[in-house]
């Protein structure tokens, strides 16, 4: 009887051992896929970040077109909308770790500074006040400075793929 308890012992080891090389690797299974969710999800941020700065730019060019048309109200209301949309970009990891982060806060500001005019100009039915010329370079800047930080971003992500 004394063999038969040395034996049952034996086989409880083994399962144990079993058992935790198991819990091992579902932990190691674990971990990769949670890197490799948050990868993913890295990856379809960028996505979308690159998705909408050319979103951005097609909204510039329509605001450009607008403002050669002296289409003011129509200029103004889609300046609007760029502005609401484009201050999401702050968030981007590649903003933040960048020299671009001042010039691209400039270039927010003089949109702003666009649209206070233009909506003044609206309001109090003005003429001659406003540099269409002014504005569209301005804009055309703006559409500059995204086009810079679209593509720093994919060098950016890119380089940090290579060095992983």
């Amino acid at each position: 009887m004394n063999w038969l308890s040395i034996v049952a012992d034996i086989f409880t080891i083994i399962a144990l051992l079993v058992t935790l090389y198991q819990l091992f690797t579902m932990k190691k299974i674990s971990i990769a896929t949670r890197d490799a969710i948050l990868s993913t999800r890295k990856d379809i941020e960028r996505s979308l970040t690159i998705h909408d700065i050319a979103k951005y730019n097609e909204s510039i060019k329509l605001i450009q077109k607008d403002i050669q048309a002296n289409k003011w109200d129509f200029a103004l209301l889609r300046m609007k909308e760029l502005r609401a949309t484009i201050i999401e970009l702050n968030e981007i990891p590649y903003l933040k770790e960048t020299t671009e982060l001042q010039s691209f806060h400039n270039a927010k500001m003089q949109l702003g500074i666009d649209i206070y005019n233009i909506n003044r100009q609206l309001l109090t039915n003005s003429k001659g006040k406003l540099s269409p010329d002014k504005i569209s370079n301005n804009l055309e800047e703006l559409s500059t400075m995204l086009i810079t930080i679209k593509s720093k971003i994919i060098y950016y992500t890119d380089e940090r793929k290579d060095l992983s």
